[in-house]
């Protein structure tokens, strides 16, 4: 009798934790994330064909005018991974990280939305925002810094405008001033 009683809630058990999953799948199957929804501490700002793998960008800036780095390699030269370049700079950019001297020292500071692995986005990412500017929201019409360097003195940043034209290009890193918008994986 016990083993039958045993057998019983095992099945039982299992009917529900198939249930559950089954529920879970159909739901991330009708709410597939979008361009600028709310979601994972920040705007959606890219979401991968799986639908469960993406990027977010904070609601609005983090900086105005401030350096993207200081002058000298970081060797951060990734078009595509913020994340890489940012850890980077961070290592070469500043002694005191408390300081926010640089704008990736910002996004390494960053805590938001139960969130602590910002960082500033390279330039690749950086564009996909400027593309997607109004879905996302609250951007100046200004400079902003990307975390790719283009030189050891320059890095590419991007002037965002009204315009869906792009214009990408690079500055001095330690001499002008940019805005920083910080962005995360999920």
């Amino acid at each position: 009798m016990l083993s039958k009683v045993i057998c019983l809630r095992f099945y039982l058990l299992s009917v529900m934790c198939w249930f559950c999953f089954a529920n879970q799948f159909a739901w991330a199957q009708d709410n597939q994330l979008d361009v600028g929804d709310d979601a994972f501490g920040g705007i959606v700002l890219y979401v991968d064909s799986t639908g469960k793998h993406g990027k977010v960008a904070m609601p609005f800036d983090q900086a105005e005018r401030v350096s993207c780095g200081k002058k000298g390699s970081s060797k951060a030269k990734s078009a595509t991974d913020g994340s890489l370049n940012m850890a980077m700079i961070v290592e070469v950019g500043s002694t005191d990280r408390s300081a926010n001297k640089y704008a990736a020292n910002y996004c390494e500071n960053l805590s938001y939305g139960g969130h602590e692995d910002w960082y500033l986005p390279a330039i690749d990412e950086l564009y996909i925002m400027y593309i997607n500017k109004e879905e996302i929201g609250n951007f100046k019409f200004d400079d902003y810094c990307s975390s790719t360097e283009a030189t050891d003195a320059d890095s590419w940043n991007i002037h965002f405008d009204r315009s869906k034209d792009k214009c990408i290009f690079f500055y001095n890193k330690g001499s002008k001033q940019y805005n920083v918008r910080c962005i995360r994986k999920f």
